[in-house]
């Protein structure tokens, strides 16, 4: 394997990780804490936003394996991991304040938990290239296996 081949990989797998990380932050607070003319979140603002973090937690989920399996940099591996952590709190935090009886009930039915979830999926292309990262790295561990990548 050449250095080309996994520089290229590294940096597919960082800047969709980052670039996920950084956009589905910026879109759960835009959704839940941007709210206009003094109004509060409601339960579908919550519910929006804790598809986006769970739609994070996937993304980052996959790029750390990604980092597992690449052996790639240490900081690049504590990104993801501190990133799936600080995704599942924040999703884990958005779902308790959508349930809690002092919420507003949602002002449309389209603010759901699945919007959510498919805007973080499909409508954030910035983040697909974790998975062409995650594809190169398990091709390189089964075409390889036991040999050492270069640093």
């Amino acid at each position: 394997m050449t250095a080309r081949r996994r520089r290229w990989d590294l940096v597919a797998l960082s800047l969709g990780a980052i670039s996920a990380t950084v956009s589905i932050l910026f879109a759960g607070w835009l959704i839940v804490w941007f709210q206009l003319f003094g109004d509060r979140p409601d339960r579908g603002d919550y519910a929006m936003a804790s598809g986006l973090y769970a739609g994070g937690l996937l993304w980052l989920g996959i790029a750390s394996l990604a980092t597992w399996l690449a052996d790639a940099p240490r900081w690049l591996s504590w990104w993801c991991w501190g990133s799936t952590g600080l995704f599942a709190i924040l999703w884990l935090s958005a779902s308790q304040n959508g349930g809690d009886p002092e919420t507003p009930p949602a002002s449309t039915g389209t603010d759901t938990f699945a919007n959510g979830l498919q805007s973080a999926l499909l409508s954030m292309p910035w983040s697909w290239p974790v998975i062409v990262a995650l594809v190169l790295a398990v091709s390189r561990r089964a075409y390889h296996p036991g040999v050492e990548t270069e640093r």
